[in-house]
């Protein structure tokens, strides 16, 4: 379940932008999560750029105040087994997850990574080290070692 700090959040819509579900709207001036449409994949938990959402465990409500009379066979019987769900309700929020770390973590540095690469055009030294038939070892010979017998 994803809470929204009404004290950070200043209504940006970088969380709508980014919802698959389409469980994030912003309204007077805050964003808000329809619980209903929400698929937990925490992508918008990773686009805002405030903080101001966070994912917190949802409330568990009693259903009665009655204590209940548990017979373990019949529990055992009825409760369904787990991994019921289908596989792309489990691999969504994954990849939310995943998408989030990427953009937070990896984006960056390959983006840091290719800007301090020489342009195509600009290589170091004698200006044709890229060209073929040019630079140090031009005409050499390339050796190939054989492996094996």
């Amino acid at each position: 379940m994803i809470e929204v700090n009404l004290l950070k959040c200043t209504g940006c819509g970088r969380c709508v932008d980014v919802c698959p579900a389409g469980a994030m709207q912003v309204v007077a001036g805050h964003a808000r999560v329809d619980a209903a449409r929400c698929q937990g994949c925490e992508a918008c938990v990773g686009a805002c750029p405030e903080g101001a959402l966070s994912v917190v465990a949802a409330p568990v409500t009693p259903v009665s105040d009655r204590p209940l009379r548990v017979r373990p066979d019949v529990v055992i019987e009825a409760s369904p087994k787990r991994g019921v769900q289908p596989w792309h309700r489990r691999l969504l929020p994954a990849l939310g997850m995943l998408a989030s770390f990427t953009a937070r973590e990896v984006l960056p540095r390959v983006l840091e990574y290719v800007a301090s690469l020489p342009a195509k055009g600009d290589a170091a030294g004698s200006g044709k080290a890229g060209v073929m038939g040019q630079g140090p070892t031009a005409g050499q010979r390339h050796r190939h070692r054989r492996r094996g017998g």
